[in-house]
Protein backbone atom coordinates (compact mmCIF):
# COMPACT_ATOMS: atom_id res chain seq x y z
CA UNK A 1 0.00 0.00 0.00
CA UNK A 2 0.57 3.75 -0.11
CA UNK A 3 2.36 5.45 2.84
CA UNK A 4 2.02 8.97 1.31
CA UNK A 5 -0.49 10.33 -0.45
CA UNK A 6 0.02 11.56 -4.33
CA UNK A 7 0.01 15.10 -3.07
CA UNK A 8 2.84 14.87 -0.01
CA UNK A 9 5.17 17.60 0.25
CA UNK A 10 8.72 17.27 0.90
CA UNK A 11 10.26 19.72 3.26
CA UNK A 12 14.02 19.96 3.31
CA UNK A 13 14.50 20.90 6.79
CA UNK A 14 19.04 20.92 6.01
CA UNK A 15 19.76 23.95 3.00
CA UNK A 16 21.93 22.18 0.32
CA UNK A 17 24.86 24.32 1.15
CA UNK A 18 25.44 22.93 4.51
CA UNK A 19 27.80 20.48 4.62
CA UNK A 20 26.76 17.03 6.80
CA UNK A 21 28.85 17.47 10.11
CA UNK A 22 31.23 14.68 9.63
CA UNK A 23 32.55 16.23 6.92
CA UNK A 24 33.29 19.36 8.83
CA UNK A 25 35.14 17.97 11.41
CA UNK A 26 38.99 17.50 11.48
CA UNK A 27 38.85 13.61 12.11
CA UNK A 28 41.88 11.59 13.01
CA UNK A 29 42.92 7.86 13.82
CA UNK A 30 45.16 6.91 15.73
CA UNK A 31 46.00 2.92 15.88
CA UNK A 32 48.08 1.63 18.95
CA UNK A 33 49.16 -1.71 21.04
CA UNK A 34 45.99 -1.79 24.36
CA UNK A 35 48.88 -1.29 26.68
CA UNK A 36 49.33 2.38 25.20
CA UNK A 37 45.49 3.28 25.17
CA UNK A 38 46.05 5.02 28.10
CA UNK A 39 49.09 6.78 27.44
CA UNK A 40 47.91 8.15 23.83
CA UNK A 41 44.71 9.44 25.41
CA UNK A 42 46.68 11.73 27.79
CA UNK A 43 48.81 12.94 25.59
CA UNK A 44 45.65 13.62 22.96
CA UNK A 45 43.90 15.10 25.84
CA UNK A 46 47.33 17.32 26.87
CA UNK A 47 48.09 18.36 23.42
CA UNK A 48 44.49 20.36 23.14
CA UNK A 49 44.81 21.51 26.27
CA UNK A 50 47.69 22.88 25.49
CA UNK A 51 46.53 24.30 22.44
CA UNK A 52 43.07 26.07 23.85
CA UNK A 53 44.06 26.26 27.17
CA UNK A 54 41.40 28.57 28.46
CA UNK A 55 38.48 27.20 25.75
CA UNK A 56 39.47 23.62 25.72
CA UNK A 57 35.92 22.15 26.00
CA UNK A 58 36.64 18.24 25.62
CA UNK A 59 34.21 14.92 25.13
CA UNK A 60 35.91 11.63 25.67
CA UNK A 61 33.83 8.16 24.57
CA UNK A 62 34.38 4.74 25.83
CA UNK A 63 33.17 1.69 25.15
CA UNK A 64 31.29 0.62 28.73
CA UNK A 65 30.11 2.38 31.42
CA UNK A 66 32.17 0.82 33.81
CA UNK A 67 35.09 1.37 31.39
CA UNK A 68 34.04 5.56 31.73
CA UNK A 69 34.06 5.44 35.28
CA UNK A 70 37.29 3.57 36.05
CA UNK A 71 38.99 6.38 33.84
CA UNK A 72 37.57 8.67 34.91
CA UNK A 73 38.59 7.86 38.76
CA UNK A 74 41.96 6.76 36.73
CA UNK A 75 42.40 10.66 35.78
CA UNK A 76 41.28 12.25 38.73
CA UNK A 77 43.03 10.44 41.19
CA UNK A 78 46.14 9.44 40.01
CA UNK A 79 46.64 12.27 36.68
CA UNK A 80 45.35 15.17 39.13
CA UNK A 81 42.38 15.89 35.77
CA UNK A 82 39.33 16.93 36.80
CA UNK A 83 36.98 15.34 34.98
CA UNK A 84 33.31 15.27 34.03
CA UNK A 85 31.57 11.40 34.79
CA UNK A 86 28.74 10.65 32.42
CA UNK A 87 27.30 7.58 31.84
CA UNK A 88 24.05 5.05 32.62
CA UNK A 89 25.54 3.79 35.85
CA UNK A 90 24.93 7.39 37.87
CA UNK A 91 21.64 8.65 39.21
CA UNK A 92 19.71 10.37 36.71
CA UNK A 93 20.18 13.76 39.22
CA UNK A 94 23.66 13.28 38.99
CA UNK A 95 23.58 12.95 35.28
CA UNK A 96 21.79 16.16 34.74
CA UNK A 97 23.90 18.11 37.04
CA UNK A 98 26.99 16.72 35.46
CA UNK A 99 25.39 17.90 31.94
CA UNK A 100 24.20 21.14 32.95
CA UNK A 101 27.50 22.25 34.61
CA UNK A 102 29.58 20.80 31.54
CA UNK A 103 27.39 22.82 29.08
CA UNK A 104 27.92 26.03 31.13
CA UNK A 105 31.48 25.48 31.55
CA UNK A 106 33.77 27.66 29.44
CA UNK A 107 36.33 24.65 29.07
CA UNK A 108 36.54 20.88 30.83
CA UNK A 109 36.31 17.66 30.15
CA UNK A 110 34.10 15.32 30.61
CA UNK A 111 34.36 11.11 30.38
CA UNK A 112 31.08 9.60 28.99
CA UNK A 113 29.66 6.23 28.07
CA UNK A 114 27.13 6.13 24.46
CA UNK A 115 24.61 7.93 27.10
CA UNK A 116 26.02 11.63 25.42
CA UNK A 117 26.16 10.67 22.18
CA UNK A 118 22.65 11.60 20.42
CA UNK A 119 19.87 14.16 21.96
CA UNK A 120 22.82 16.16 24.04
CA UNK A 121 23.66 19.65 22.75
CA UNK A 122 26.94 21.20 24.65
CA UNK A 123 28.00 23.98 23.20
CA UNK A 124 31.55 24.72 22.47
CA UNK A 125 32.85 21.44 22.01
CA UNK A 126 36.40 21.87 20.70
CA UNK A 127 37.51 18.29 20.17
CA UNK A 128 35.89 14.38 20.62
CA UNK A 129 37.66 11.73 21.11
CA UNK A 130 36.59 8.18 20.66
CA UNK A 131 38.30 4.99 22.76
CA UNK A 132 38.10 2.08 21.08
CA UNK A 133 36.00 1.14 17.77
CA UNK A 134 32.82 1.97 18.18
CA UNK A 135 29.30 -0.62 17.40
CA UNK A 136 29.11 0.98 13.77
CA UNK A 137 29.63 4.14 11.30
CA UNK A 138 26.30 5.65 12.33
CA UNK A 139 27.71 5.72 16.57
CA UNK A 140 30.66 7.15 15.05
CA UNK A 141 28.88 10.02 13.13
CA UNK A 142 26.64 10.97 16.01
CA UNK A 143 29.85 11.19 18.42
CA UNK A 144 31.75 13.21 16.35
CA UNK A 145 28.71 15.41 15.61
CA UNK A 146 29.17 16.82 19.38
CA UNK A 147 31.31 18.79 17.66
CA UNK A 148 31.61 21.47 15.45
CA UNK A 149 28.22 23.03 15.61
CA UNK A 150 26.77 26.03 14.98
CA UNK A 151 29.25 26.84 11.99
CA UNK A 152 31.78 26.37 14.37
CA UNK A 153 35.48 23.93 13.66
CA UNK A 154 35.96 21.07 15.73
CA UNK A 155 38.12 17.98 15.43
CA UNK A 156 37.60 14.27 16.18
CA UNK A 157 40.35 11.81 17.13
CA UNK A 158 39.77 8.02 17.45
CA UNK A 159 42.16 5.70 19.63
CA UNK A 160 41.56 2.00 18.49
CA UNK A 161 44.00 -1.00 19.90
CA UNK A 162 45.90 -2.81 17.09
CA UNK A 163 43.48 -5.85 16.82
CA UNK A 164 40.46 -3.10 16.15
CA UNK A 165 42.55 -1.65 13.04
CA UNK A 166 40.13 -3.27 10.90
CA UNK A 167 36.91 -0.68 11.82
CA UNK A 168 39.19 2.24 9.51
CA UNK A 169 37.79 0.12 6.55
CA UNK A 170 34.13 1.24 7.84
CA UNK A 171 34.89 5.19 7.95
CA UNK A 172 37.07 4.69 4.64
CA UNK A 173 34.41 7.60 2.56
CA UNK A 174 34.95 9.83 5.66
CA UNK A 175 37.82 12.48 5.54
CA UNK A 176 39.70 10.74 8.16
CA UNK A 177 43.70 10.83 8.36
CA UNK A 178 45.66 8.13 10.17
CA UNK A 179 48.32 9.53 12.41
CA UNK A 180 51.10 7.88 13.25
CA UNK A 181 53.25 9.56 16.00
CA UNK A 182 55.46 8.11 18.25
CA UNK A 183 55.36 10.72 20.48
CA UNK A 184 51.67 9.21 21.66
CA UNK A 185 53.61 6.86 23.00
CA UNK A 186 56.10 8.71 25.21
CA UNK A 187 56.44 7.23 28.43
CA UNK A 188 56.53 10.49 30.95
CA UNK A 189 57.57 10.48 34.24
CA UNK A 190 53.91 11.33 35.48
CA UNK A 191 52.27 8.99 33.48
CA UNK A 192 54.67 5.98 35.02
CA UNK A 193 54.31 7.10 38.80
CA UNK A 194 50.21 7.19 37.82
CA UNK A 195 50.37 3.89 36.85
CA UNK A 196 52.44 2.15 39.15
CA UNK A 197 51.31 4.31 42.48
CA UNK A 198 47.46 2.44 43.11
CA UNK A 199 48.37 -0.45 44.12
CA UNK A 200 46.97 0.30 47.43
CA UNK A 201 43.73 1.66 46.35
CA UNK A 202 41.13 -0.52 46.63
CA UNK A 203 38.36 1.05 44.42
CA UNK A 204 40.67 1.60 41.50
CA UNK A 205 41.03 -1.97 41.58
CA UNK A 206 37.37 -2.91 41.92
CA UNK A 207 36.64 -0.39 39.05
CA UNK A 208 39.06 -1.92 36.76
CA UNK A 209 38.19 -4.97 37.53
CA UNK A 210 34.39 -4.61 36.42
CA UNK A 211 36.18 -2.20 33.65
CA UNK A 212 37.35 -5.55 32.55
CA UNK A 213 34.17 -7.54 32.62
CA UNK A 214 32.32 -4.94 30.96
CA UNK A 215 35.49 -4.89 28.15
CA UNK A 216 35.10 -8.77 27.91
CA UNK A 217 31.01 -8.23 27.01
CA UNK A 218 31.99 -5.56 24.46
CA UNK A 219 35.01 -6.77 22.28
CA UNK A 220 33.05 -10.37 22.17
CA UNK A 221 29.80 -8.75 20.77
CA UNK A 222 31.67 -6.82 18.33
CA UNK A 223 34.21 -9.86 17.85
CA UNK A 224 32.43 -10.85 14.46
CA UNK A 225 32.87 -7.48 13.29
CA UNK A 226 36.42 -6.78 13.99
CA UNK A 227 37.56 -10.05 13.05
CA UNK A 228 38.61 -10.65 16.70
CA UNK A 229 39.28 -14.41 17.63
CA UNK A 230 38.27 -15.67 21.73
CA UNK A 231 42.30 -15.43 22.32
CA UNK A 232 42.09 -11.75 20.96
CA UNK A 233 39.03 -10.57 23.18
CA UNK A 234 40.54 -11.46 26.23
CA UNK A 235 43.94 -9.93 25.21
CA UNK A 236 42.77 -6.75 24.43
CA UNK A 237 40.66 -6.40 27.12
CA UNK A 238 43.39 -7.50 30.00
CA UNK A 239 46.13 -5.57 28.06
CA UNK A 240 44.49 -2.43 27.58
CA UNK A 241 43.89 -2.46 31.75
CA UNK A 242 47.70 -3.65 32.31
CA UNK A 243 48.74 -0.34 30.50
CA UNK A 244 46.77 1.59 33.16
CA UNK A 245 48.15 -0.12 36.45
CA UNK A 246 45.90 -3.08 36.84
CA UNK A 247 48.32 -5.57 38.25
CA UNK A 248 47.23 -9.05 37.10
CA UNK A 249 44.10 -9.89 35.29
CA UNK A 250 40.77 -10.35 37.89
CA UNK A 251 38.51 -12.93 37.79
CA UNK A 252 35.35 -13.25 36.38
CA UNK A 253 31.82 -14.95 37.70
CA UNK A 254 31.06 -18.38 36.21
CA UNK A 255 27.94 -17.21 35.26
CA UNK A 256 29.47 -14.09 33.24
CA UNK A 257 32.11 -16.73 31.66
CA UNK A 258 29.55 -19.17 30.42
CA UNK A 259 27.16 -16.29 29.27
CA UNK A 260 30.20 -14.99 26.94
CA UNK A 261 31.24 -18.79 26.20
CA UNK A 262 34.62 -18.40 27.79
CA UNK A 263 34.35 -20.41 30.57
CA UNK A 264 36.61 -22.84 29.35
CA UNK A 265 39.22 -21.14 28.05
CA UNK A 266 42.52 -21.29 29.31
CA UNK A 267 43.54 -17.14 29.39
CA UNK A 268 40.27 -16.51 31.49
CA UNK A 269 40.59 -16.75 35.19
CA UNK A 270 36.65 -18.17 36.35
CA UNK A 271 35.61 -18.25 39.94
CA UNK A 272 32.92 -19.72 41.40
CA UNK A 273 29.82 -17.46 42.48
CA UNK A 274 32.10 -14.29 42.43
CA UNK A 275 30.44 -11.84 45.00
CA UNK A 276 30.99 -8.81 44.88
CA UNK A 277 32.74 -8.25 47.73
CA UNK A 278 34.58 -11.50 47.94
CA UNK A 279 36.61 -10.69 44.72
CA UNK A 280 37.28 -7.28 45.93
CA UNK A 281 39.00 -9.04 49.05
CA UNK A 282 40.79 -11.41 46.52
CA UNK A 283 41.72 -9.04 44.22
CA UNK A 284 43.16 -6.51 46.55
CA UNK A 285 45.29 -9.40 48.54
CA UNK A 286 46.48 -10.48 45.21
CA UNK A 287 47.55 -7.22 43.23
CA UNK A 288 49.26 -6.38 46.87
CA UNK A 289 51.49 -9.96 46.63
CA UNK A 290 51.89 -9.34 42.97
CA UNK A 291 52.64 -5.70 42.84
CA UNK A 292 56.16 -5.29 42.28
CA UNK A 293 56.82 -8.26 39.70
CA UNK A 294 53.86 -7.55 37.83
CA UNK A 295 54.96 -3.93 37.81
CA UNK A 296 57.83 -4.40 36.39
CA UNK A 297 56.26 -6.75 33.38
CA UNK A 298 53.95 -4.20 32.76
CA UNK A 299 56.85 -1.63 32.06
CA UNK A 300 58.43 -4.21 30.28
CA UNK A 301 55.72 -4.76 27.91
CA UNK A 302 55.55 -0.40 27.31
CA UNK A 303 59.31 -0.60 26.29
CA UNK A 304 59.27 -3.25 24.16
CA UNK A 305 55.64 -1.75 22.17
CA UNK A 306 57.78 1.09 22.40
CA UNK A 307 61.27 -0.44 20.75
CA UNK A 308 59.03 -2.04 17.84
CA UNK A 309 57.70 1.53 16.96
CA UNK A 310 61.04 3.14 16.98
CA UNK A 311 62.50 0.04 14.45
CA UNK A 312 60.13 0.78 12.35
CA UNK A 313 58.00 -2.99 13.10
CA UNK A 314 54.59 -2.52 12.14
CA UNK A 315 52.75 -3.35 15.56
CA UNK A 316 49.39 -3.70 13.36
CA UNK A 317 47.99 -7.65 13.94
CA UNK A 318 49.92 -9.35 11.32
CA UNK A 319 47.56 -10.60 8.42
CA UNK A 320 46.16 -14.42 8.97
Amino acid sequence: GRVCSPAYRFVDCVENAEAPTAEQVDQEVVVVPPLMILTSLFHVLFEEMQKNQYTHKIMVFFPTARTAAFFSSLFRKQLRMQVYEMHSRREQRERETTAARFGHDRCGVMFSSDVSARGMDYPNVTLVVQVGAPGNLDEYIHRIGRTARAGKGGKGVLILSDSEAVFMDRIKDLPVQRRKDPALMHQSDLLIRATTSWTADAQLHWQAASAFASLLTHYKLQKRALSMSDTEVIQTANTLLLGCGMLDQPPISRKLAEKLKLEDHPELKVAEDLHELQGLEQLHDSTLREAGRSAAKTQRLKDQALAREDLGVDVLRPAR
